[in-house]
């Protein structure tokens, strides 16, 4: 039984490691967003440039998806290994 309990500490640590590290990346993609965005709204965007940040942006909105996914995935018991 102390075998199964130190296996079950093992994962929800991994889990809460993976967890905190899904957070960093999270925020860190949030703040590129909102960088951009302000970008977007000083600036009178020349076409070529107003393509090339909507690029940008939906690059990081996918990721920021791909993030909350994973999270979700660990959010529901499918473990840490899986979400990383």
């Amino acid at each position: 039984m102390a075998t199964r309990s130190m296996s079950d500490l093992v994962k929800t640590v991994m889990e809460a490691a993976a967890s905190e590290l899904l957070h960093q990346e999270a925020i860190q993609v949030d703040l590129e967003m909102e960088q951009l965005l302000a970008e977007m709204a000083l600036d009178p965007l020349v076409e070529g440039r107003r393509h090339e940040l909507a690029l940008h942006f939906l690059a990081l909105l996918k990721r920021r998806s791909e993030i909350a996914c994973r999270a979700l995935s660990i959010a529901n018991g499918h473990g840490a290994k899986r979400a990383a």
